[in-house]
């Protein structure tokens, strides 16, 4: 989601002056010329703080279009739809659509609807937006890009084996936070034990951490540390080693 709004970011300066209002340490990510207000994490701090900012900088500027990076974002659209009088668009990615909690249903699910335009990131989460409320006629499918990096040379690679730990003939590698949905807990549990029972020399590289940064924090690590515990899949301690430098 970070990757997706800094490249939405990129290109919106390529035409238009942009201002983003995002969490304390967006700015060091940010192009040069985007003018920055940095407010607290944490989704109650954010929302009291952007709102703040909202109102205040509405007074000073007339603003093209606001965009919110997630349905967490819907209800700072709504307000500055009102006080910008500028149309609204909202990305959805899906768990932004759907979280179980009653108090997102009744607050955040009504002003996803209210936006002007919603850009789903797939025909699913289109599919989700569709199924609780959101007119079809509003949603946008977009579905995110990437750019492959050049190929590392064969010493890069066997440089960046040798400072990890990565000592395996074949490996699998998680690439992504550490969050609950993601399921890497329940993968170490009840997944890598069959996988090294027929691949013994095989392991699990894992680039990633907690969402620090995160308005929904929804961190597994303690989780992961202790499926890596636990007496059942206990095959030796290369993983274990090799999880701890890698992370």
């Amino acid at each position: 989601m970070e990757r997706l709004l800094l490249n939405a970011a990129i290109g919106i300066t390529g035409y238009a002056d942009l201002t983003v209002i995002g969490p304390r340490g967006c700015r060091e990510h940010l192009p040069r010329g985007v003018t920055v207000h940095e407010v607290p994490a944490g989704l109650g701090p954010f929302l009291a703080a952007a709102s703040w900012q909202i109102i205040r900088l509405s007074a000073r500027h007339a603003w093209a279009a606001a965009v919110g990076g997630s349905g967490l974002i819907a209800p700072l659209l709504l307000l500055s739809r009102v006080l910008g009088r500028c149309p609204t668009m909202v990305l959805l990615h899906g768990l932004d659509v759907v979280t179980d909690n009653r108090l997102y249903r009744a607050i955040f699910l009504p002003c996803i609807r209210r936006v002007d335009c919603v850009v789903a990131n797939s025909a699913n989460t289109r599919e989700l937006a569709q199924a609780r409320g959101v007119l079809p006629g509003r949603i946008a499918v977009v579905n995110p890009g990437t750019s492959l990096p050049p190929q590392p040379a064969q010493n890069e690679l066997a440089d960046f084996r040798n400072r990890h730990g990565i000592a395996f003939t074949h490996y699998l590698v998680f690439v992504g936070r550490l969050t609950r949905r993601k399921g890497l807990s329940r993968f170490l549990r009840h997944g890598l034990p069959q996988i090294l029972r027929a691949v013994p020399d095989c392991g699990l590289v894992v680039v990633g951490q907690n969402p620090a940064q995160s308005l929904n924090r929804l961190g597994e690590e303690a989780e992961v540390f202790s499926a890596i515990e636990e007496e059942s899949w206990k095959t030796g301690c290369a993983f274990w080693e090799t999880f701890q430098t890698t992370t």
